[in-house]
This record gives structure tokens, C-alpha cells and sequence, in this order.
């Protein structure tokens, strides 16, 4: 239970630095606290993360934040390409994704 408190209290050290990096990517405050939340769960569990310190720690936090961000945002505009393609065609639709 210590290890657990601890890990909180230290993560909410990095959710300002982690959401101000995901709202800027990604516009939308719905999808940074989204983005955000995911990143903070990934750090809980990352144990490779607690064996860092200082500028390390950050590194990692900032990269997961960036790569959280970008995924959110990939999907978002496969989505929204989907939906307009969707609608262009009705229903014969033919989404080819490399």
C-alpha cells in the first residue's frame, strides 16, 4: 500500500507536465484528459520508469505523453476519414488502410 501512495503522489508531479503536452497536440480537452489519463496509468505500471530520476523520469514521461497523444490523434482522423468516405460512397465503402 506505501508503494502504491508513493506512486501516486510522485505521478501527480508529472500530470501537469504530461496534459500540457497532450493538449497541445491534440486541441480537444476531452481527448488530453483522455490521453493524459492513459499516460499516468502507463507510468503507474511501468516499472522501468520508477528506476529512473530526474531529467530521465521526465524523458520518458514527455515521450509516453507525445506517443499517447499521437495515437489518440491517428484514430481520430482514421475515424473521421472513415465517416466521410462512408458517407461519399453509402454503403459500398471501400477503406483500404496501409
Amino acid at each position: 500500500m506505501i508503494e502504491y501512495n508513493n506512486r501516486i503522489a510522485n505521478l501527480k508531479v508529472f500530470e501537469v507536465l504530461c496534459y500540457s503536452l497532450c493538449i497541445h497536440i491534440l486541441v480537444e480537452e476531452a481527448l488530453a484528459i483522455n490521453a493524459t489519463k492513459a499516460v499516468l496509468l502507463d507510468l503507474f505500471k511501468d516499472e522501468q520508469f520508477w528506476l529512473l530520476e530526474g531529467k530521465e523520469r521526465d524523458k520518458r514521461a514527455r515521450r509516453l505523453a507525445i506517443a499517447r497523444s499521437m495515437e489518440v490523434l491517428t484514430k481520430r482522423i482514421i475515424t473521421t476519414i472513415t465517416k466521410r468516405l462512408y458517407h461519399l460512397r453509402g454503403d459500398r465503402a471501400l477503406i483500404v488502410l496501409v
